[in-house]
């Protein structure tokens, strides 16, 4: 079974990320906000969250507040 790994950021960088974490049994999706963000969560609970800070910038910071306040 594939880990799953939610990439909070862009599409575009998604290639990067696939990369720098070798292609094994990893599954990226992608959340490009906040509510998309929370939506992905409740669907399937990944195993690694990644928040892009370079596409987001101070977004970033709120999403990350956002999930450390989520009870599941």
């Amino acid at each position: 079974m594939a880990k799953d790994i939610l990439l909070i950021g862009s599409e575009e960088r998604i290639s990067l990320y696939q990369e720098a974490y070798g292609k094994g049994d990893l599954e990226f999706r992608i959340a490009k906000d906040l509510n998309a963000t929370m939506e992905a969560i409740k669907e399937r609970l990944p195993a690694l969250i990644l928040v892009d800070h370079a596409i987001l910038g101070q977004r970033s910071v709120e999403i990350c507040q956002t999930l450390k306040k989520y009870p599941g």
